[in-house]
């Protein structure tokens, strides 16, 4: 019985800490594209690396023990941010996914659903592919975002 309680414990924790883990001080990533590179760092703190070698573009990365998070920018602003985390519970995984879709069409996406765990969403200014993958080598769930700058 105590088990089970723990378990249910960890699921109910995991629903409270991914999504904002994901959507980082309620800003998501699909939201920076077009802002200037440092507003990544005032929405998710300092990365664990920034990478200026090229004076045409910048990236920078941010990475935890369960998510990865890459944006790559100009002087002109974030053209392209990627997002993944690792979940281990697929009904977890299945609701953060879900979140993240309603959320995206809630800020104006529309949605083009190729199955039920890839799918592409656009707005005037932004495409974004997401998927839910199951990689059963380590036994964990893949959400995979990445958002792309385009001409409206």
């Amino acid at each position: 019985m105590e088990r089970k309680n723990s378990k249910k414990a960890k699921l109910f924790f995991l629903l409270l800490i991914i999504p904002t883990s994901l959507l980082a001080q309620d800003k998501p990533v699909y939201d920076l594209i077009g802002e200037k590179i440092s507003k990544v760092a005032a929405a998710y703190g300092k990365p664990t690396y920034h990478d200026k070698s090229s004076p045409e573009m910048e990236c920078v990365f941010y990475k935890s023990k369960t998510n990865r998070m890459v944006f790559v920018g100009n002087k002109e602003g974030i053209y392209q941010a990627e997002m993944c985390t690792t979940i281990t519970e697929q009904g977890t995984a299945k609701n953060v996914f879900d979140r993240i879709i309603a959320r995206s069409i809630s800020e104006g996406f529309k949605a083009d659903t190729l199955s039920s765990e890839v799918i592409n969403l656009k707005r005037p200014g932004t495409e974004m592919d997401m998927s839910l993958f199951n990689n059963t080598y380590a036994k964990q769930y893949e959400i995979n975002l990445k958002a792309k700058k385009v001409a409206d």
